[in-house]
C-alpha cells in the first residue's frame, strides 16, 4: 500500500508539472544559454526526496488519527467500546493512564506537595542514630519487616540509650528524603 501511495504522489507531481504553464528552472537556464546546473539525476533525487517527505507526512497523519480513535482523543467522537473483555479492560487502562494527574491520584496531600516542591541540596544524615537506622533499613531491603524489628530490638537491648528508628519511622524518613512513596491499590477482581 505504501508503494501505491508513493507512486500516486509521483504521478500527481507529474500531472501538476504538466498543468503548470511556467517553464521549469532547467528550461529557464537553457533559454538564457547558461550552463545546465541541474542534471537529470539531481532532478530525480529531488523528486524522490519530496515524495518521501510527502509520504512520511501522510503516514504520520494516518498514525495520529489511528491513535486518536483508539484512545478517544478526537473531540465529539465517542470511543468504540470493545465487546471483548480483555480489549475493553485495556481500553479502560489506557484511558485512565491518559487522564492521570497528581491531583486525581491516591496520593496524600503532603506527598503531592513534596513532589511539587522537592528538597533541594544534600540531606543531613550526620546523626549517628539516623545513620544506623538508614543502614539497617538498606541492609534489610531483601528481608522481611520482622527481620528489621528483630535487629532493632537487639540493638535497643544492647544500647538502651540508642534512638534507632522503628521500621515505620525509618520508612517514613526515607520517603521524606527521597520523595518515593509506596502506593497500595487493591488489584483483586473479587
Amino acid at each position: 500500500m505504501r508503494v501505491d501511495i508513493y507512486h500516486q504522489i509521483f504521478s500527481d507531481n507529474d500531472r501538476l508539472n504538466e498543468d503548470n504553464p511556467e517553464p521549469s528552472s532547467q528550461e529557464n537556464l537553457r533559454e538564457r544559454n547558461e550552463p545546465n546546473i541541474l542534471d537529470e539525476d539531481d532532478d530525480v533525487l529531488a523528486r524522490d526526496i519530496a515524495g518521501q517527505l510527502q509520504l512520511r507526512a501522510m503516514i504520520a497523519e494516518t498514525n495520529a488519527q489511528s491513535i486518536e480513535v483508539f484512545t478517544g482523543c478526537i473531540e465529539d467522537t465517542p470511543v468504540v467500546k470493545s465487546h471483548i473483555e480483555n480489549v475493553r479492560l485495556t481500553q479502560q487502562f489506557i484511558q485512565e493512564i491518559s487522564t492521570a494527574t497528581l491531583d486525581n491520584g491516591k496520593l496524600d496531600e503532603d506527598v503531592v506537595w513534596r513532589l511539587r516542591n522537592p528538597v533541594e541540596g544534600s540531606v543531613d544524615i550526620t546523626n549517628p542514630d539516623i545513620r544506623l537506622s538508614l543502614d539497617l533499613f538498606i541492609g534489610c531491603k531483601h528481608t522481611s519487616e520482622a527481620t528489621y524489628h528483630a535487629v532493632w530490638d537487639a540493638i535497643l537491648q544492647h544500647f538502651p540509650d540508642s534512638n534507632v528508628l522503628s521500621y515505620h519511622l525509618v520508612k517514613k524518613l526515607v520517603a521524606e528524603y527521597s520523595g518515593v512513596v509506596s502506593v497500595l491499590d487493591d488489584m483483586c477482581i473479587n
